[in-house]
């Protein structure tokens, strides 16, 4: 039996309950909302639990419930599929105005009095996911079936549970929203011999009062489509998604509820802490919603979604909890104590040299403290667009990229330094005479056999003052971002840095037409995702600018 299942994710940190109010809001809004509340079943004995867990290729449908109700499982029906932390079978799509007949679309359940509300109490939950707005997603008996029929149904995605008596009395428990968007949604729907309501993601969406009498057949069960049909007199309607579990319970006078037993797995790296409750369990049903405290202040609500991360701000050891609820409202809650510390740095700054001049080649020496297998960066701007030589003296350079910006170009190259680098005068000649910025900087335990990881560069043509570096991709752990920002204008001299960052470099030559280099980095690792985005401030607004980021990959 399966231990927790996920759900599609709505917005994190807090998704789950933006995602109730927005469901709420809507409904409300359609005028069918009656109430909110926690979803659970009206009745109490659990008569079938398809966990739909089957490896691929499995032909046997097996209900975990204890209670015998295998089925069948359609040749069509794919088994074993995964979809966002869950294992389902995967009905496949056909067009309903094509009118296909595929027998072997369907799950089948052999006929039980078990699977019939008959006169009293039946609910049943059920996790799906899909993008379309048609089909039968499960029923017991069709139109016209003596001794009436029961089935759940999203005609325009909007799911609806149909209860039918053999007297012919009906209520259905209904939504207005359509939830056909190719999330995970759970729906529950209770009958009792008063009245008929839906659940959709633990919101109460309908609540029809009335009899609907007895309903008593002798037609199996199926799940994915109707049992019989010919796709002509009689339409298939089949579903086309995924199914994760199905719950059935019946009347009262089953064994109490058992609550779920919650498991607490951390991994951290860093500050940075994954948690999975995946280890979770329950005995009769199926572990639906999991709330963290994180042991620091915050908190966050996964539904089904069994994992989650947390950044905490300082080192430190945390208690830290999950508690998870089961499809009928029990809970259980594991702890642990967490300890998380900071990485050590894998790469260092070592030194910078800068050259400053109005000449035809520019020159500047290799820090003194640079060491084989350190990376080097080379960065010259000039005030042409004249062409750019490639470096001597030092030599195995390979060129990133040249970028014109304005009435300046700037030229970046990398390589890894070899023995005799350091303290050696590498030169970059022009095709013409150019005021220049050139910047030289090295760092230690970055990748020998590939430092950078990722670059990015961009220019401006707007006049303006201030110049934004672009984003480029981190992704490894431990990584540093290394900014380059020129800048031409009469007046500056340096460049105001943004803040949080290490500068290495920022002078400019003399006289008009001079170009403003600044060279800075993050002085620390940072985070995966993207690094970039830092604005640094000139003297006066221009149109001649370029910017860099590079990405160094740690050792």
């Amino acid at each position: 039996m399966r231990a927790t299942r996920r759900r599609g994710v709505w917005p994190k940190r807090g998704g789950r309950t933006l995602g109730r109010l927005a469901l709420t809001a809507a409904l409300a809004a359609a005028g069918v909302l009656a109430g909110v509340t926690p979803a659970q079943a009206v009745a109490t004995r659990t008569v079938a639990f398809w966990s739909m867990d089957e490896p691929a290729g499995a032909t046997v449908l097996t209900d975990s419930s204890g209670n015998g109700r295998h089925g069948s499982v359609g040749a069509e029906v794919a088994t074993g599929t995964r979809y966002d932390g869950a294992t389902a079978h995967r009905f496949a799509y056909h067009n309903p105005v094509d009118r296909k007949y595929v027998p072997g679309h369907v799950d089948l359940v052999p006929a039980s009095n078990d699977l019939n509300p008959e006169g009293g109490d039946f609910s049943f939950s059920i996790r799906y996911r899909t993008t379309h707005s048609f089909g039968n997603i499960m029923q017991k008996g069709q139109g016209g079936t003596a001794g009436g029929y029961w089935k759940f149904e999203a005609p325009a995605g909007k799911p609806r549970c149909m209860f039918r008596g053999g007297d012919g009395s009906t209520r259905t428990g209904y939504t207005g929203t359509s939830i056909a968007d190719g999330r995970w949604h759970t729906v529950t729907c209770n009958r009792t011999a008063t009245y008929v309501e839906m659940y959709v993601d633990g919101v109460r969406t309908s609540r029809l009062t009335g009899p609907t009498g007895t309903i008593a057949n002798n037609w199996q069960f199926s799940v994915g489509g109707k049992s019989s049909c010919d796709g002509v007199d009689v339409t298939c309607d089949y579903f086309a998604g995924d199914i994760d579990w199905i719950r059935l319970v019946k009347g009262s006078g089953g064994t109490a509820n058992t609550p779920p037993t919650a498991d607490l797995a951390a991994s951290c790296s860093g500050l940075v802490c994954t948690y999975s409750a995946a280890g979770s369990t329950d005995g009769d049903g199926a572990v639906q919603d999991h709330a963290w405290d994180f042991g620091d202040g915050a908190s966050a609500d996964t539904a089904s979604v069994p994992t989650t991360t947390h950044t905490y701000a300082q080192a430190g050891t945390y208690r830290v909890a999950v508690t998870v609820t089961d499809d009928r409202g029990a809970t259980g809650t594991a702890t642990r104590d967490v300890t998380v510390a900071p990485l050590p740095e894998l790469i260092s700054y070592v030194g910078q040299a800068t050259g400053n001049a109005n000449v035809t080649t520019h020159s500047v020496a290799v820090p003194a403290g640079v060491q084989p297998g350190d990376t080097l960066l080379l960065f010259l701007s000039q005030n042409t667009h004249a062409a750019t030589g490639e470096p001597t003296g030092v030599t195995g350079w390979t060129r990133l990229d040249r970028l014109d910006g304005g009435n300046a170009t700037t030229t970046a190259w990398w390589k890894v330094a070899a023995d005799g680098d350091a303290g050696t005068t590498l030169r970059v000649t022009l095709g013409a005479q150019s005021k220049g910025n050139l910047v030289v900087a090295a760092y230690r335990g970055t990748d020998p056999a590939a430092p950078v990881a990722a670059h990015a560069r961009a220019t401006d043509p707007a006049s303006s003052a201030v110049r934004v570096t672009p984003n480029a991709p981190v992704t490894s752990a431990r990584g540093w971002g290394v900014s380059y920002w020129l800048h031409g204008d009469s007046t500056s001299t340096a460049l105001t840095p943004p803040p949080g960052v290490q500068v290495r470099s920022n002078s400019s030559q003399t006289g008009g037409g001079r170009v403003t280099g600044l060279l800075a980095d993050s002085g620390g690792s940072v985070p995966t995702g993207a690094y970039g985005g830092l604005s640094a401030t000139a003297a006066a607004a221009s149109t001649t600018t370029t910017t860099w980021t590079v990405v160094l990959r740690p050792r």
